[in-house]
């Protein structure tokens, strides 16, 4: 369980040994989480962080009209909820599907405070992570004001190679949920920008040409 907690960045610089001792007298809950499960919607509105152990989620922002955004997928070692704490009043501005069977750490918010409390670098990073919180917020609002999807699909494409991670952790189903574009739009874009070698994708891993692209949209 603490090895998969090492890979979450509120933990970063730990050892194994370190972590342990901060959680030893940490009231921690772990809890199963049945397959389409929900959390931190109004009617699950427990005010406190979750590290996923086992399993994968998938992190949704409901509209008024009752349509859904699909937001990002948590998996081992990542941590959701975090706007449900240190808030006046009950916001719960997404929920997490649980669309495989899981295991979590649960952490109320007084629990929270007493842990980063106990290490110096515990607090600083996470407020680091939360300052990544608000960048990645930040990347989606800029992606979803794209209006030209193929401009949008290149943006993605741009962003990913810019957070240095090169790697497509999104299979296209995914992706084309994730941008808010058809599947048909997304495959017939990727072949295109494939075709003008803008974009290769090898085993998950992806190459994108911004400039080229660039160059191709202004003819």
């Amino acid at each position: 369980m603490l090895k998969v907690l090492l890979k979450n960045p509120i933990f970063k610089d730990m050892s194994y040994d370190e972590l342990k001792t901060c959680l030893e007298d940490i009231d921690t809950e772990f809890m199963s989480m049945d397959k389409n499960s929900v959390a931190y919607d109004f009617n699950r509105n427990k005010k406190g962080i979750m590290f996923l152990l086992k399993g994968r989620a998938k992190v949704e922002q409901e509209h008024i009209d009752g349509t859904k955004t699909f937001m990002k997928y948590i998996k081992p070692g990542d941590v959701t909820g975090v706007l449900s704490i240190f808030s006046d009043g009950d916001f719960y501005p997404t929920f997490v599907h649980f669309d495989l069977s899981s295991e979590v750490m649960y952490l109320s918010e007084s629990a929270l405070m007493m842990l980063i409390q106990k290490d110096k670098r515990l607090m600083r990073n996470y407020f680091s992570f939360l300052n990544g919180q608000v960048k990645y917020l930040l990347k989606r609002i800029d992606l979803f004001s794209v209006q030209n999807t193929e401009e949008r699909v290149a943006q993605f494409f741009h962003m990913t190679m810019e957070m240095n991670q090169a790697k497509l952790e999104l299979k296209k189903i995914e992706l084309s949920e994730y941008l808010g574009i058809s599947r048909s739009t997304l495959y017939r874009i990727i072949d295109k920008f494939e075709e003008n070698q803008i974009l290769t994708i090898k085993d998950q891993k992806i190459d994108f040409d911004y400039r080229k692209y660039a160059l191709m949209a202004d003819l």
